[in-house]
């Protein structure tokens, strides 16, 4: 089931900026944390759906939880980086509309060409959306957003609600469960 748009996922997250945990600091956010923002998600595939959808960012994760977070991945599989998730400190939430949503374990922030920023959060629970996701989700543990904010704040990004992320060839790879991962626009600071 991967695709390209999987694959610019998984390029976006690099598992929550593994490489750069390991070489550099995380960037200095002008986003001030705690964050909201309000988007509207758009299925890519089937019949078109939307709905609301707001998105927290309550604090950064560090270069060492992340580095952590990755070993475990690489070494011991997303079932131990699962148990693991566990026990963090909530550091986000995504909530569709008219749902209290899903906590998201990591928040990171980079920064983007021209003065916008990139926020990666991962949690380590599927976000079930109604019915758009029938079916068996067991094996895939982990929700991602992506959120391309320009210098404004304001952006487009990508939910995917249900994935597997497992090391393929020493690098993150993201499957999503159903075809595409939804879109997001209209993404804007909630004030």
């Amino acid at each position: 089931m991967n695709t390209p748009n999987l694959r610019l996922l998984a390029i976006a997250l690099s598992f929550a900026s593994i490489a750069a945990a390991q070489s550099a600091p995380p960037a200095q956010s002008p986003i001030n944390l705690p964050a909201r923002f309000n988007a509207v998600a758009y299925t890519q595939s089937g019949p078109t759906r939307s709905f609301g959808l707001t998105i927290y960012a309550e604090q950064l994760s560090t270069d060492e939880e992340v580095h952590t977070l990755a070993t475990t991945l690489k070494q011991k599989g997303q079932d131990a980086l699962v148990s693991m998730m566990e026990g963090m400190k909530e550091k986000g939430r995504v909530s569709p509309a008219a749902s209290t949503g899903a906590a998201m374990e990591i928040v990171r922030i980079r920064p983007l060409k021209g003065g916008g920023q990139r926020i990666v959060l991962v949690g380590n629970r599927p976000i079930t959306i109604g019915n758009l996701m029938p079916g068996r989700l067991s094996d895939y543990k982990f929700s991602l957003v992506i959120l391309n904010l320009d210098a404004n704040g304001k952006g487009t990004g990508l939910l995917a609600p249900a994935c597997r992320i497992k090391f393929k060839n020493d690098r993150p790879e993201v499957e999503n469960y159903g075809q595409k991962p939804l879109r997001l626009e209209g993404v804007q600071p909630d004030k």
